[in-house]
């Protein structure tokens, strides 16, 4: 069996589903057409929309739209000069008529809406960096002369940005700026280690080796991203439709078209 044929595979599994269509699985392996950055603003955002993707906490910080006009509709140097730090932000939410779903305990360290506010803090401090977004721009593709520099961008950003680590700094980069780029979450890892793409749990080693899986197959990082995020966890989001997918039985599909292949050499 040749490694392309995981992602056909992988299809045919999400097409079993009688509600999946092609263009249904198309759509979400092309999203990243759509993507429109234009504004540090936009930047800003959209930083803080995968802050809070990790485990619990978009449950705890809710809409975020709620908290725009403290956060003055995103506007990194408004929000400097009204805050002096991320506990600043912290009160100012906590007095706010917005009531989160989560608990707001600031003298908790690991208390989500702590995490955030430091996030929060932080992207301005990091996009202080930037006069206008043709610099940031500029900035971004300065990453893009190697394989090797292209990767130092999401080890930046994870080190300037509380919070936001190298699997969500990815994950930014992958929906936002390019599809040259994959998020190692469990999904993904769990996938390929089932596939034999990688024998690692460490998100960095994932990433490489699902990389190089992507260029073997000829298929960018981000389709094969979105594929393996599909299967794994069923949520078509664009369409509002979620199947009950098993990456298990996936794999155990791979895996038994293997075993035929090899009874019929």
């Amino acid at each position: 069996m040749e490694k392309s044929d995981y992602f056909n595979i992988g299809r045919n599994y999400l097409l079993s589903f009688e509600n999946i269509t092609e263009s249904m699985i198309d759509a979400h392996l092309n999203a990243w057409k759509q993507q429109t950055l234009t504004s540090l603003p936009e930047v800003f955002k959209g930083i803080l929309n995968h802050v809070k993707n990790r485990r619990g906490m978009a449950a705890s910080i809710g809409c975020l739209e709620r908290i725009e006009h403290i956060l003055f509709d995103y506007d990194h140097v408004k929000v400097m000069e009204n805050f002096s730090d991320w506990k600043e932000i912290f009160k100012a939410i906590e007095e706010d008529d917005y009531t989160p779903p989560g608990k707001m305990d600031i003298r908790i360290g690991k208390n989500l809406w702590v995490v955030y506010c430091k996030a929060i803090y932080s992207t301005c401090e990091f996009l202080t960096l930037f006069k206008s977004f043709d610099d940031f721009t500029t900035f971004i593709e300065s990453f893009w002369t190697s394989e090797f520099t292209k990767l130092s961008l999401p080890l930046l950003l994870s080190e300037k940005i509380y919070g936001l680590g190298f699997s969500l700094a990815c994950d930014f980069i992958k929906e936002n700026i390019s599809p040259e780029f994959l998020k190692p979450d469990t999904h993904i890892r769990e996938i390929a280690k089932g596939l034999e793409i990688t024998s690692s749990n460490d998100d960095f080693i994932v990433y490489r080796d699902v990389e190089e899986y992507c260029k073997g197959i000829d298929k960018l990082p981000y389709e094969v991203d979105k594929l393996f995020w599909l299967i794994g966890s069923g949520d078509f989001y664009l369409f509002n439709v979620e199947i009950k997918s098993d990456k298990n039985k996936y794999l155990n599909l791979v895996n038994t078209m293997k075993g035929q292949e090899e009874v019929a050499q």
